[in-house]
C-alpha cells in the first residue's frame, strides 16, 4: 500500500461507528489472564488497542510498513501497550495466542482459505478465532438507511466508502466450513452490515 492508504485506513477506524463495532466484538471475550492476542491485518491497530484495553498482551501485525508505523504512532500518542510488527497471515507461528484477530482482512486475500487455517493455527487450544467481516447484507440501500438514521454521527460517512469498496467482495459464511471447528458463533454488528465469527479451538 502506500503512506497515503495507510492516512485512509487511520481516517476509517477514527468513525465511531467502526470503534463502537470492533468494542462490542471485543467485549463479547471474556478476559484472560495474562492472555495473548494476535491481530492479523491490523492496520493501524485499532483492534489490537481495544485488547490492550480489556486486559491482553496484544500484537497487531500487517504487510504494509506505513500500517505499522501508524499503528506505532498513535498507540504511542494514546499511551496503549499494544505491540506492532510486519508480518502476514500465511507465516504465523503455531498455538501462539489465546485469541487471534482479522478484521476485514479476508475480503482482500486470494485464498481465503489458506489464510483462515494459518489464522486457527495461530490459536491456542480452547482459544478463539474472531474475524470481522462485512455480511451480504451491505448493500447500498442498508447503508444508506444507516446514514440516514446516524447522519449526525462523526465519521460515518466512512460507511458508505467502505460499502463501495467492499461491494462484490463480500466473504461467504461457508469458508469457516475449512477450519472444521466444533464450534461457531455469529453475531450480527450494526444492524448486521457486518457481522463477527468466533471460531473457537475445543
Amino acid at each position: 500500500m502506500s503512506y497515503l492508504s495507510a492516512k485512509l485506513f487511520v481516517w476509517l477506524q477514527g468513525a465511531v461507528f467502526y470503534k463502537n463495532l470492533h468494542s462490542e466484538a471485543v467485549n463479547i471475550l471474556p478476559r484472560i489472564e495474562n492472555g495473548k492476542w494476535l491481530d492479523v491485518g491490523c492496520g493501524p491497530g485499532l483492534m489490537t488497542r481495544l485488547a490492550v484495553e480489556n486486559g491482553y498482551d496484544a500484537t497487531g501485525i500487517d504487510t504494509d510498513p506505513f500500517m505499522i508505523r501508524e499503528a506505532r504512532r498513535i498507540a504511542h500518542n494514546e499511551r496503549s501497550n499494544a505491540v506492532f510488527e510486519v508480518g502476514d497471515a500465511l507465516h504465523l507461528k503455531k498455538e501462539s495466542a489465546d485469541v487471534v484477530s482479522a478484521s476485514s482482512l479476508l475480503a482482500t486475500l486470494e485464498d481465503k482459505s489458506a489464510a483462515l487455517i494459518s489464522l486457527f493455527s495461530a490459536v491456542k487450544h480452547g482459544g478463539v478465532l474472531l474475524v470481522i467481516e462485512p455480511t451480504d447484507k451491505m448493500t447500498q440501500v442498508a447503508v444508506s438507511d444507516t446514514l440516514r438514521t446516524r447522519s449526525k454521527e462523526k465519521g460515518i460517512n466512512a460507511l458508505r466508502l467502505g460499502a463501495r469498496a467492499r461491494h462484490g467482495r463480500i466473504t461467504d459464511p461457508k469458508i469457516f466450513e475449512v477450519i472444521k471447528s466444533k464450534k461457531i458463533s455469529f453475531v450480527p454488528l450494526l444492524g448486521g452490515i457486518v457481522g463477527a465469527w468466533f471460531i473457537y479451538k475445543i
